[in-house]
């Protein structure tokens, strides 16, 4: 591991504070990429290139004039997995400084340490996030199912169990930007790894979430909770599909699935925390038609009628609906004599050619009434 200048500079500006010293970083060239006096930044520091030349445990700079670049105050090495990564100066008088030497390199190499960690943490995420890409869109498991096997192996990901996948997205008239968008799926993979033990990660539309199947009222509670938290830190709406019970080898579906719950859910308004995808819903059909092809199917139904008489027919037929054919609830809604109820119903018929109290004639009004909310 190399002392890259960013967390160089991190650990000058936390030590010097703690210290109230100068403290300078040079890499393993004995050039100074960090240090409190930054005028000194990029320059060769004569006692740091000394220490890593002949691998010397300290070097102690007496006055400014004995090395090249340097000042005195001691210089230490700085170990990572006990190779030499850089050297740690303190600025100052010898007698004053001395005492912090060991006691600054130590905490120099924690920080190291932790930063490593980090950057691990972050590799592993990374990997992660490309294993589930492969599996939900690639379909990695068919493709290359040993491959699939070994990654999964090496994820820690049981692939004898059942998984649930949801997507979720702002609002349709919400556009956060790229800071707050990172902020918010931070907080969502931090929210939704302790409650539903999901991995997460963002595509370039939405954000995706797997976990391992589980009862729906437990999946909307959890994800209802996110919804809420986002909405109130940073008054942004979500929304979210969840697909519906599948088998783990075909993530890909459930993925298709998911998406597609939560653009019925944009389309719709629902207020409903979590749109579930159920295959029998026949707003999942009518949501995958374009605006055209319903203006296609109204216009065909209605071919010969004014736009009034549309209105009022579609109007007529929704109370229809509504009373389950009725004639004695549709007249007590219409304030209107059963004959005259008949009357609509037969004149209904004769403007669309379609007789509503058929079994094709109620799904034919029902699909048209879907169309028009």
């Amino acid at each position: 591991m190399k002392i890259g200048k960013r967390i160089a500079k991190e650990i000058v500006l936390k030590l010097s504070d703690t210290i109230g010293q100068n403290i300078n970083i040079m890499d393993t060239n004995g050039v100074i990429i960090a240090s409190s006096d930054a005028n000194r930044e990029g320059k060769l520091h004569g006692g740091a290139l000394k220490l890593i030349k002949e691998n010397l445990t300290e070097v102690i700079v007496e006055s400014n004039e004995q090395f090249p670049g340097s000042k005195n105050g001691i210089n230490l090495p700085v170990l990572f997995e006990g190779d030499v990564v850089g050297v740690i100066g303190i600025t100052g008088d010898v007698s004053e400084v001395y005492k912090y030497g060991e006691i600054i390199k130590k905490m120099t190499e924690i920080l190291l340490l932790e930063e490593r960690a980090k950057e691990l943490n972050v590799m592993e995420q990374k990997a992660r996030d490309r294993f589930f890409n492969e599996w939900l869109v690639d379909s990695l498991e068919i493709k290359s199912p040993a491959r699939f096997e070994q990654l999964a192996a090496d994820m820690s990901v049981d692939t004898s169990l059942s998984y649930r996948v949801a997507a979720l997205a702002p609002a349709a008239n919400l556009s956060p930007d790229v800071d707050t968008l990172t902020e918010i799926s931070r907080r969502i993979r931090r929210s939704v790894s302790r409650a539903l033990k999901a991995d997460a990660f963002r595509t370039a539309s939405h954000m995706i979430l797997i976990f391992p199947d589980t009862k729906d009222e437990i999946i909307e509670k959890a994800l209802g909770d996110v919804k809420a938290h986002i909405q109130s830190s940073f008054s942004c709406e979500i929304k979210i599909g969840v697909s519906d019970k599948g088998a783990v080898l075909h993530l890909s579906d459930a993925h298709e699935r998911a998406v597609k719950a939560l653009e019925f859910s944009m389309k719709s308004g629902l207020s409903r925390a979590v749109s579930f995808y159920n295959p029998y819903d026949i707003n999942y059909l009518l949501n995958g038609l374009d605006d055209k092809a319903k203006e296609t199917f109204l216009s065909d139904l209605f071919k010969d009628a004014t736009p009034e008489e549309k209105e009022a027919s579609m109007e007529f037929a929704s109370i229809y609906l509504q009373e389950n054919g009725s004639l004695d609830k549709i007249a007590e809604r219409l304030f209107v004599h059963k004959n005259t109820v008949k009357y609509r119903i037969n004149k209904l018929t004769q403007l669309t050619g379609v007789d509503i109290r058929t079994c094709l004639g109620t799904y034919i009004f029902m699909l048209s009434k879907m169309m028009t909310e």
